[in-house]
């Protein structure tokens, strides 16, 4: 990869890289000393136009992690993370996922609970349903949301806030991830 130095900051950009043995393709950052932000791109060498973007906030009383997906077909995420949905080919090739997250970085290194919130959207797909609901379970877009609190010891997250919507049908809820 290659490091430039610019008034306030830099940037860096690679060909390719990988995360936990998974091929991202290629990366790019930028930091600014200016405004404390970092940002990191994957999929593009241009962390401001690529698929995925991380952006640390430091320089800010609460200091915050955002990661973005940009509206992304299915199969390339499921395939770069090796995850295998349970849907038919054709339901896979026409769903796409957008996300965001927000996560409020601690104030030490010190083991603590982590925090954040989290959007994702699923276009082109509406959750299996009965037909006694076909005029309430609509459209083409399901979402989900919810805030959430990672342990200290990493185990469990708890989902606080939690909604999933398709058209009028919405669930809402708390829940454990274990």
């Amino acid at each position: 990869g290659e490091v430039a130095r610019q008034a306030h900051g830099g940037t860096f950009e690679a060909a390719t890289a990988s995360v936990l043995d998974k091929r991202v393709g290629p990366v790019g950052s930028s930091w600014s000393k200016q405004d404390g932000r970092i940002l990191l791109g994957f999929g593009e060498p241009d962390p401001e136009t690529a698929p995925v973007r991380l952006e640390l906030l430091l320089d800010v009383p609460e200091p915050v992690a955002r990661v973005e997906l940009r509206q992304t077909p299915l199969d390339t995420l499921t395939g770069a993370l090796g995850i295998t949905l349970p849907l038919a080919d054709s339901a896979r090739e026409r769903i796409e996922v957008d996300a965001r997250g927000e996560i409020l970085l601690p104030p030490s290194l010190a083991p603590t609970p982590v925090r954040g919130h989290l959007e994702v959207n699923l276009l082109g797909f509406v959750p299996p349903h009965p037909p006694e609901l076909q005029g309430i379970v609509s459209g083409d877009r399901t979402t989900f949301t919810t805030r959430f609190e990672v342990s200290a010891d990493q185990t469990t997250v708890q989902l606080t806030d939690a909604k999933v919507a398709a058209g009028a049908f919405v669930l809402e809820g708390d829940g454990v991830v274990r």
